[in-house]
């Protein structure tokens, strides 16, 4: 493990530690709250075709909270109704994480109806909250899928959406701790994110410098592994890029309109809250401002949730990490300085 050494002076690191799920349950959404009042998050993104959603939204809007939309494109039933590459014929379901990207590779995705389910999400998010997000980033990383990133990245543009998460992360070769399956599909969405990347800045659209959270998710999340990955990250980036200036004309979109930014970001992506019930209908009904109500359907699939991840204790393993006195103290000790995505130029 490469020795703790301080972010130097005239090179601030800002950390986004950003909550993905936000709107799942009533217990997703009380441990991302409590999660945030505690300093141990600071942003957080929304499913929006979830059962709780509203209430994270009235939540994110009385407490502050800064929120992104977290694309959902696998988990659960579509806000449009012209999604019918993209579910199951027999349940109505989005296809599932393994299914949309099977179905990718297959050729099986209709990328009309792909851009009528983003943007039908963008429309409700603002129905709900009244602006846009934050940002947008992608329910188990769809955002990044070939094809789709494309298409995401022509929606964001013409909705006025202009930050994203590019998960490519640097740590991922020496997590032996993984489990093989899981270590393989992690590669594949490093091997996305690469090439999803100039898709995002060629739109300008644009993301944090580094991402770190793929390898220390649920139990995987120790202290000293988030530690070391998010130091690893800053120092390859501060390694790679002595000069600030250099830095920021390379990574961040060339706009003339755009200034620099001096500082360093970096993403951690985060599943707090507490365990989801077995018996909780994580889908359901929707309605926007004009009345038109987006299909319910009950749990009829694997796909509609909750899944074992959600049912798990992992989620309160990882607030309790991030809102240690130990976190705490190194992010202080490294002059890492907590940031959310309305601070990203």
């Amino acid at each position: 493990m490469l020795p703790f050494q301080s972010v130097p002076a005239n090179m601030p690191c800002k950390l986004i530690i950003n909550a993905d799920d936000f709107g799942y349950c009533t217990d997703r959404n009380r441990g991302i709250l409590e999660a945030f009042k505690d300093g141990a998050i600071t942003s957080a993104t929304v499913l929006i075709n979830a059962r709780d959603t509203s209430e994270a939204i009235t939540i994110a809007t009385q407490h502050n909270i800064p929120i992104g939309l977290h694309l959902n494109l696998t988990e659960g039933y579509p806000v449009s109704v012209t999604s019918r590459s993209l579910t199951d014929p027999s349940s109505g379901a989005f296809l599932g994480k393994s299914g949309i990207r099977e179905a990718l590779l297959e050729n099986k995705i209709n990328f009309d109806e792909v851009k009528d389910e983003i943007e039908e999400q963008i429309k409700l998010f603002v129905d709900l909250k009244g602006e846009l997000p934050t940002h947008m980033d992608g329910h188990q990383h769809v955002q990044v899928l070939p094809g789709i990133c494309g298409t995401l990245a022509e929606c964001m543009v013409k909705y006025g959406i202009k930050k994203t998460r590019v998960p490519y992360e640097v740590v991922l070769g020496s997590s032996g701790w993984i489990d093989k399956p899981q270590f393989q599909f992690y590669q594949s969405v490093n091997k996305d994110a690469e090439l999803a990347e100039s898709v995002f800045r060629n739109k300008g659209i644009n993301f944090t410098h580094g991402f770190v959270g793929m390898t220390t998710m649920g139990s995987d999340m120790t202290t000293e592994r988030l530690k070391h990955a998010i130091q690893t990250t800053w120092q390859q980036l501060h390694q790679e890029n002595n000069d600030a200036q250099k830095f920021q004309q390379e990574y961040t979109v060339a706009q003339k309109d755009n200034p620099i930014q001096d500082d360093i970001f970096i993403e951690l992506m985060v599943h707090v809250g507490y365990p989801s019930n077995q018996s909780n209908i994580i889908w359901s009904s929707m309605q926007n401002k004009n009345g038109v109500t987006y299909k319910n359907e009950p749990i009829r699939n694997k796909n509609d949730g909750p899944d074992e991840f959600s049912l798990s204790a992992d989620r309160i393993h990882e607030k309790n990490i991030l809102s240690s006195k130990n976190m705490k103290e190194f992010y202080k000790d490294n002059n890492i300085e907590m940031a959310s995505f309305i601070d990203l130029i």
